[in-house]
């Protein structure tokens, strides 16, 4: 078995232990953060299931609010 899993977390090379889900990076889903595992989007509700795999490419991405007047 594989001591660490290779990553990368918005462009970050990062290692962490096997069975490592998207929650355990950042904990419970937030208002306004999405994630996506390889260019796809992962619901926030599955973020505690969903254990990431050596060579992940991962995204997290922060909605911000604004516009024009």
């Amino acid at each position: 078995m594989t001591a660490t899993v290779r990553i990368q977390v918005n462009g970050e090379p990062r290692e962490v232990p096997p069975g490592t889900t998207l929650a355990g990076l950042v904990g419970e889903p937030q208002a306004g953060l999405a994630a996506a595992v390889n260019g796809q989007v992962v619901p926030g509700a599955e973020w505690a299931r969903y254990r990431l795999q050596d060579g992940d490419r991962v995204e997290f991405v922060r909605a911000v609010g604004g516009g024009s007047r």
